[in-house]
């Protein structure tokens, strides 16, 4: 299968450069994962990474696949793909999540992307390191109290989210291994 023109271009983001060799079997998957080669293409637009050979293999591409159907509709699988498409970088570890969770970190993943175009999501992270970093060098500082006090609430909201989501996300898992465990 040729790597159209368009998922080539997408390529030139690697910090490394692969041959149409390396790459042809990655973009095959593609195309038997998403079904059309409009689908697989607008997935390579979105996040190349899954058509770098250092990260991704047609293997595990299409084996997460196979897990997403095993766990949704068709037409589902193929939003949770459009909406996150390294999802079919993770193979059978998708098999102890359940539907719900799969979707959830799909959607999750497709606000971040949004929210944040690529040239801000390092300046964010560090914006939001150096926030907490203020926060916990200075909250015996008197004289940054108000800025602390402010600070506190945000991180405190931000990181209380990814904990709850990171909890549920642990006992849903463990939930779905159960599930397996007894299939």
């Amino acid at each position: 299968v040729r790597l159209p023109a368009a998922a080539a271009a997408a390529t030139r983001t690697f910090r490394k450069s692969y041959s149409s060799k390396e790459l042809e079997p990655l973009w095959g998957a593609m195309l038997k994962c998403y079904g059309s080669e409009e689908r697989a293409l607008a997935a390579v637009q979105a996040n190349p990474q899954v058509i770098n050979p250092s990260y991704s293999f047609p293997n595990t591409m299409i084996e997460s696949k196979r897990v997403l159907r095993a766990a949704m509709s068709e037409a589902e699988a193929l939003e949770v793909m459009r909406l996150n498409p390294a999802v079919l970088q993770c193979g059978p570890s998708l098999e102890v999540l359940g539907a719900a969770e799969i979707k959830a970190v799909a959607t999750a993943r497709s606000l971040g992307t949004r929210l944040l175009p690529p040239s801000l999501r390092v300046p964010a992270l560090a914006l939001v390191l150096a926030a907490l970093g203020y926060v916990l060098s200075q909250s015996q500082n008197a004289d940054a109290a108000a800025a602390v006090d402010a600070l506190k609430p945000l991180l405190g909201a931000g990181l209380a989210s990814i904990f709850a989501f990171v909890l549920y996300g642990a006992a849903n898992a463990g939930r779905s291994a159960k599930r397996a465990e007894e299939k």
